[in-house]
């Protein structure tokens, strides 16, 4: 017998004066596989609608979690009533009942064979191509508690449209994917999202999926593999960080080569060049953050760590980088929201992902020089925040300087001799001594 809150328990013993309350769906299934829960989903039998609002409503202040399926709750409460509807079935393994007096567990469609034999399958196919966004669900479910689907329900995922699910629930069921999965469930949900056709949905990411990359550099094979192995590494590295942070990690690791099926030039004997391509896919990869209606700070540490992925690489080809540099990329990471450490990591797993493969890159010398930039950072004391900023307007005002177009380079020029290590007085000095007032 599963424990329940008590205060839920109250209330099914109420509405068990009038008819039947049950506990369906996800929180049977995780809760026999040994996860923890988090919504509880109740059905009620032999109850209308009306009914059921007034006995909630004894219990506290009902809410509509969704006024189009009439799914009701009650406020500062995980939980959702809805009176039954037994069309309304997508999944054997979500289609469990319990009656939490009895302790009985209900099985009407073969779920706890499913979870037996580690499988999903479907009761009605209507209910995915009615509602597309469930077979990205299904995703979501593969890389939390791998189980594969059987021949129907893989070959119905390539007919579901997902241009008729509004932007917010794909965005909701995508962070779903990235917080809730299993790492050793991963590559096999996104490798099922790939064979069974779905990923034609998102174009941006089957483009990914016929891009070939040279073998030197990427033994993966293609740009979606590689992105998913970086995704691998990052979720593998989730407790790092904190929520926004890693969400803007993961978002990267699927976005921040979409710039490669732009760029790319096939030279002949595997060496495939993919020249500027961090900076190509930019516009692209704003476009996607803006349909799926994401938070403007996630949007500013996504195109950041996007657009600055490559620079660890492009930094440790010069033997002598200047302390100026560093520093004047760390304002610009401020601004963005990000930092060195989240540049530099991502750099990490970027490249970890050619190791993750039947033909394995050894990257030591490679992440051995990362961390050898993090060092030399650390002893600069390059912090997430840049140093003040010693010479600003008011101060080219007070020089007898007027504002106009010359202020911004007065100003850049000021900045670059900062980075150099000048203090206010001499940077007045130059300034003064280049630009006439």
């Amino acid at each position: 017998m599963f424990q329940i809150p008590l205060d839920l328990l109250d209330i099914i013993q109420e509405i068990n004066k009038y008819g039947k309350a049950l506990i369906v769906g996800g929180w049977i299934r995780d809760k026999l596989l040994g996860y923890t829960p988090n919504d509880i989903d109740i059905i009620i039998e032999n109850i209308n609608n009306v009914e059921l609002f007034k006995i909630l409503n004894k219990f506290g202040e009902v809410v509509f979690i969704n006024k189009n399926k009439y799914v009701l709750g009650i406020k500062e409460t995980n939980f959702e009533f809805k009176v039954e509807n037994n069309l309304n079935k997508d999944l054997r393994i979500n289609s469990l009942k319990y009656d939490p007096i009895t302790g009985e567990i209900i099985d009407e469609f073969g779920g706890m064979e499913d979870i037996k034999n580690k499988k999903l399958s479907y009761i009605n196919k209507n209910m995915f191509l009615t509602d597309s966004l469930r077979a990205l669900r299904v995703i979501s479910l593969i890389s939390k508690i791998g189980f594969i689907p059987d021949d129907k329900l893989f070959n119905i995922l390539q007919y579901c449209d997902l241009n008729d699910v509004s932007s917010e629930r794909i965005e909701k069921e995508i962070n779903k994917i990235f917080l809730n999965s299993q790492l050793k469930y991963v590559e096999l949900a996104f490798d099922i999202f790939q064979k069974s056709g779905l990923i034609k949905q998102f174009p941006f990411l089957f483009d990914l999926s016929i891009t070939k990359q040279g073998t030197r550099y990427h033994p993966e094979g293609n740009v979606w593999v590689h992105s998913y192995k970086v995704l691998y590494s990052v979720i593998k590295n989730k407790n790092k960080y904190k929520k926004l942070d890693y969400l803007a990690l993961c978002y990267s690791a699927l976005l921040h080569d979409l710039g490669k099926p732009l760029t790319m030039k096939d030279k002949g004997k595997g060496i495939i060049s993919f020249f500027k391509h961090e900076r190509k896919g930019l516009p692209l990869i704003s476009m996607i953050c803006r349909v799926l209606k994401l938070s403007n700070l996630l949007v500013n540490k996504i195109m950041g760590i996007c657009k600055y992925h490559m620079l660890p690489f492009n930094l440790l080809s010069n033997s002598n980088i200047k302390n100026s540099t560093l520093l004047k990329y760390s304002r610009i990471f401020y601004e963005k929201n990000i930092n060195w450490n989240l540049i530099l990591d991502f750099n990490i797993y970027d490249t970890t992902a050619a190791s993750l493969c039947d033909n394995p890159l050894d990257i030591t010398n490679t992440i051995n020089e990362i961390n050898k930039l993090r060092l030399k950072l650390k002893e600069l004391k390059i912090t997430n925040e840049p140093k003040d900023i010693l010479v600003k307007g008011r101060d080219l005002i007070k020089l007898g300087y007027t504002p106009g177009i010359r202020f911004k380079k007065i100003l850049d020029h000021s900045l670059k001799l900062q980075d150099k290590g000048y203090n206010k007085n001499d940077i007045f000095e130059e300034i003064i001594k280049h630009y006439k007032i």
